[in-house]
């Protein structure tokens, strides 16, 4: 429950636990709401999200074809809820899923509903999918919310599925083809981003999504009053967004509160990202803003098993990764109902710590030396039709390697660069930049701040169409053509194929002990098998890497180098006007470091990181077993998270159990400020310090899931 003077803020403020238990059809006849209202005191929560209606109605709803889930004849069950979480002073979100109908409501309206180009109907599993040009978002659901407020009062809506149909199906619906009309003429028939018209319907669908969100808002806001607001849901993987043209910028500055539906751990991703996306969606919502994420208590393999209890471990691994990037805890529950009552259990621990803590996660500011560059526009325009791949791989594979080295990040919008509070801004194959993104990168670079991009960055514009040159050319000293070299997918796996058995040469003469290479003095040469654009490099600049051709794999007596050295630039550094250093990576070490882990990569990644800060990380760790950490600054000094990385699976995000390890020593540069505690609130206990100029040394013994240290300054 919230104490008075939270009940005084707006909701969205002061309500950072929440519960969730996701209503089924079989719920009006079995819901057990003496069990739910003790889960919900058990884990102190301040706020619940219950379903109302949209596909179904869990309340007796009076507007016409808004279907009553059945038994909801007998029992309210969406007010009987409401009613009880008021009573507990909670505050309530209403859910609604308005992606798709019944067949029933298909044949009474169809002008609801997607069409494919030959007019048929476009399904959704076995339901009709609902189109968001017609009226039945701009009327039949604003009168379903307009009743669920005038009845029920609750505090805000969520909405599941919101955002219609993904980019690879096009509704030729009436009422999209009478708006599209106004932006470009007919709508394209297929896929096909060679088609202009295909191009201007991907922001034609942007552009109707944050419009739904304006109108949503518009008719809560009316009916509930200022801060009676809808939500929707967001989701967190970089290339999910796109898919379903949410623009997370522009809804960032629409909304004072951020619903994140990120639950499934992706097959190629550890529990590492949640921290990355939770700072990805505060690298765009105004300073001291919520992101209330949803976590899952179910199973969530491939496939998501509901019913079944997520490992006690996996959950503990990724709220705490997320409350390290900013985070507030939202449990997650399928149903009411569950043979597997393990799930009941898992939160309660983690809630309790929540609840001693929640003044560690908020009012602070992050502290990062590095900011990557992430596009929307990326996506859409370069990753076309494989955006994992082209896109979100090199993204991914520059932050997990700078997570795993302690190098302390923070995700930068592309239209936010002039806003970057950093000293090296890295740019993953951004290959697609209008000429103003571009001029605010070398913007950045005049003011002396360092830049690293690689592969194809700034090679593409706003369409993405392929310029002549990159239109970084003068910073990233060096010149592309029209020859590469390798490829963007995943090499064949047959040793019969060797097509891509390429290498990189680092340089043998005078830079031989450049930074880059730190770890790497025992070998001339790392396996590539990646794809590298040529280029022409100008004469002021140095070349680290070279590319050596690939050569032939079995029989092992061939397998050697046919040509072992040439002058195609893999890697190129020097400095930019502005004096600050610069380092150009042609070859996608970034986008093979996601895809293979190769520990050569990310080495390389890493050191150039070092080299372009130009001085000692703020944060450098020692230990037997790799950690995760982000430093915030507060009032009264800093706080540490430091998040295991220890985990014993063979598929990313599955944990069946925590592995202790310690110690983990860690230097952090704390500048003026003289620390003079340091609190470790995980283990309880307090922990030496010592001073060691601008330094503050100290030792965490022994590390399970995370690490929470508050450092606390004298005040002068």
């Amino acid at each position: 429950m919230m104490s008075s003077a939270e009940r005084n803020r707006p909701w969205y403020d002061s309500a950072v636990r929440w519960g969730q238990t996701n209503l089924v059809e079989a719920d009006p006849g079995r819901f057990d709401l003496d069990f739910w209202r003790a889960q919900w005191r058990r884990t102190h929560l301040h706020g619940i999200v219950v379903n109302c209606g949209g596909i179904a109605a869990y309340y007796p709803s009076k507007v016409p074809h808004h279907v009553w889930a059945p038994g909801i004849e007998a029992r309210d069950l969406f007010g009987e809820i409401v009613e009880a979480a008021r009573t507990d002073g909670l505050a309530v979100l209403a859910r609604m899923d308005s992606n798709r109908g019944d067949p029933e409501v298909y044949a009474e309206r169809p002008d609801w509903f997607c069409a494919d180009p030959d007019g048929q109907p476009m399904m959704r599993g076995d339901k009709h999918a609902t189109c968001i040009s017609t009226s039945y978002y701009d009327e039949f659901i604003p009168s379903v919310m307009t009743e669920v407020v005038e009845r029920y009062a609750p505090d805000g809506f969520a909405d599941n599925g919101w955002a219609g149909m993904d980019r690879t199906r096009i509704c030729h619906c009436n009422a999209c083809a009478k708006s599209f009309a106004a932006w470009h003429g007919d709508l394209p028939r297929n896929v096909d981003w060679d088609d202009a018209r295909y191009r201007s319907w991907i922001r034609w669908s942007y552009a109707r999504r944050t419009e739904l969100w304006e109108n949503n808002n518009r008719v809560t806001q009316s009916a509930g009053g200022v801060n009676c607001r809808w939500l929707g849901l967001l989701h967190g993987q970089l290339a999910h967004s796109a898919a379903v043209f949410q623009d997370v910028a522009a809804i960032a500055e629409r909304t004072p509160v951020m619903l994140l539906d990120h639950q499934r751990r992706h097959g190629d991703e550890g529990f590492e990202q949640n921290a990355e996306v939770a700072k990805r969606m505060h690298s765009v919502l105004p300073a001291g803003q919520n992101v209330l994420e949803c976590t899952a208590m179910y199973d969530m393999g491939y496939p998501a098993f509901r019913l079944s209890s997520m490992p006690a471990a996996e959950v503990a691994l990724w709220l705490t990764h997320g409350w390290a990037g900013g985070t507030q805890p939202w449990w997650h529950h399928i149903g009411s109902v569950h043979d597997d009552r393990r799930q009941y259990d898992t939160p309660v621990p983690w809630f309790d710590w929540h609840r001693e803590h929640a003044d560690l996660l908020s009012n602070r500011q992050l502290v990062a030396e590095v900011g990557v560059v992430w596009s929307q526009q990326n996506l859409d325009f370069y990753g076309r039709d494989d955006p994992a791949n082209r896109v979100a791989a090199p993204y991914a594979g520059i932050t997990r390697a700078l997570t795993t080295q302690n190098l302390l990040f923070t995700p930068v919008h592309v239209d936010r660069i002039a806003e970057a509070q950093v000293r090296v801004l890295v740019l993953p194959d951004i290959a697609v930049l209008t000429d103003a993104q571009a001029d605010a990168v070398r913007d950045f670079a005049a003011a002396g701040g360092a830049v690293f991009a690689t592969g194809d960055t700034s090679l593409r514009d706003g369409d993405g169409e392929e310029r002549e040159d990159f239109a970084l050319a003068d910073l990233f000293g060096a010149h592309a053509t029209r020859r590469s070299q390798g490829g963007l997918e995943k090499p064949p796996a047959s040793i019969e194929q060797w097509e891509r058995h390429s290498y990189l040469r680092l340089d043998e003469d005078e830079l031989s002990d450049h930074p880059a290479f730190t770890g790497l003095e025992a070998t001339r040469t790392i396996s590539f098998g990646g794809a590298l654009r040529e280029v022409i490099a100008d004469p002021d600049r140095d070349v680290l890497l070279t590319w050596v051709p690939a050569f032939p794999i079995f029989p092992p007596e061939i397998a050697w180098m046919r040509n072992p050295k040439t002058s195609v630039p893999a890697l190129i550094t020097g400095r930019s006007a502005g004096g600050g250093r610069v380092a150009f990576l042609p070859a996608d070490l970034d986008r093979c470091s996601h895809r293979e882990e190769q520990p050569d990569h990310a080495a390389i990644i890493g050191n150039v990181v070092r080299w372009l800060l130009d001085g000692e990380p703020t944060v450098q760790v020692s230990g037997d077993a790799p950690v995760a950490t982000n430093l915030y600054r507060t009032a009264a000094g800093f706080v540490l998270h430091v998040n295991s990385l220890l985990y014993d699976s063979k598929i990313p995000g599955r944990q069946a159990r925590i592995t202790p390890y310690g110690p983990v020593r860690l230097r952090i540069r704390t500048g003026d400020s003289v620390i003079e505690e340091a609190r470790a609130h995980v283990a309880g206990a307090d922990l030496a310090v010592c001073r060691d100029g601008e330094w503050t040394e100290l030792t965490v013994d022994r590390l399970e899931v995370h690490e929470v240290v508050e450092l606390i300054a004298s005040v002068s």
